[in-house]
């Protein structure tokens, strides 16, 4: 493949992270707002509700980690490809694929 479709791949993904990301946000912050204004209860009293927050939080926060982590590696490939040397910083590309295939892959747990 070439470095045009791979960045084409990286902007859809960062668009898929971050779309994501706002998405779960907006649903865990306007479903218990709804639920606080039909319901006498807190929606988010109780440790089970705690827990779930904490969770949602996580992903959130794996899904922003991961689009960052993309954004440097596109960076990287870029700035390599521009000096003519992609094959002496072929190593280090090649780490920064596996940290971004690890947290592609933990997000989606």
């Amino acid at each position: 493949k070439s470095l045009d479709e791979y960045l084409g791949l990286f902007r859809r993904i960062l668009c898929q992270d971050l779309v994501m990301a706002v998405l779960y946000l907006a649903l865990d912050l306007l479903i218990p707002f709804e639920e606080k204004s039909t319901s006498p209860t807190s929606a988010h009293s109780g440790p089970f509700n705690t827990a779930l927050t904490a969770l949602l939080l996580t992903v959130v926060a794996l899904w922003l980690m991961d689009a960052a982590l993309l954004c440097l590696f596109k960076k990287k490939l870029t700035a390599a490809e521009e000096a003519g040397r992609p094959e002496q910083e072929f190593p280090a590309l090649r780490h920064w694929q596996k940290v971004c295939v690890f947290s592609s892959s933990l997000a989606l747990l």
